[in-house]
């Protein structure tokens, strides 16, 4: 499998990473929410979605590989 095209977004409070998935009609996505009192310090990951088409393919795993490497390069924790 090829790398896959994983976007970013976020905002104060929270963000998702996702991965569209041909043929599904809801893309793979990882959610996470700032905690704490630095709300850019520390980011808790509460939901991982692959839709049925698409499991199997490490597309989750994928997406954890992103935010860890988010997080070595911005200098932020994952809860």
């Amino acid at each position: 499998m090829s790398d896959p095209v994983i976007t970013r977004e976020e905002n104060d409070t929270g963000g998702v990473y996702s991965v569209a998935v041909a043929g599904a009609a809801r893309p793979a996505v990882l959610t996470w929410q700032a905690i704490g009192q630095n709300r850019g310090g520390v980011r808790l990951v509460d939901h991982t979605f692959v839709p049925p088409e698409a499991r199997g393919q490490g597309l989750a795993g994928k997406l954890v590989e992103a935010i860890v490497a988010d997080a070595k390069e911005q200098g932020f924790k994952i809860a």
